[in-house]
């Protein structure tokens, strides 16, 4: 997956707006082992890899001097949330803990939908 950086976050959401394109987010720690497991296993899967090329993918450690804020702004206090965001800012979806990656796929197919 192509992740992108908390700093990039309003060239992210100014690039969903003209590509009319959700930005998902990953929230996590370096302490977080469910976060550990999904980046091992589910964001490697190539369904979800595949699946996930439409849309933008921000990859936050919540705990960082670029991430905190974000995930302050959002309200994360759970890890790993997953965040699908509009061009605005808002939510559009939310994932909160682990997902193997059949799960992840489900999200992914019905927040295409949105």
């Amino acid at each position: 997956m192509a992740w992108r950086q908390p700093a990039e976050w309003d060239a992210v959401l100014a690039e969903a707006k003209a590509s009319k394109r959700l930005v998902m987010v990953d929230f996590w720690t370096s302490w977080c082992g469910p976060c550990k497991r999904m980046m091992k296993e589910t964001f490697t899967d190539v369904e979800v890899v595949t699946s996930s090329k439409s849309i933008l993918c921000v990859s936050v450690d919540a705990e960082s001097k670029d991430g905190a804020p974000l995930a302050a702004r959002y309200g994360v206090q759970a890890y790993p949330t997953i965040l699908f965001v509009r061009a605005d800012g808002s939510v559009a979806s939310q994932s909160i803990g682990f997902k193997s990656a059949p799960d992840f796929l489900d999200i992914l197919a019905r927040v295409a939908k949105l």
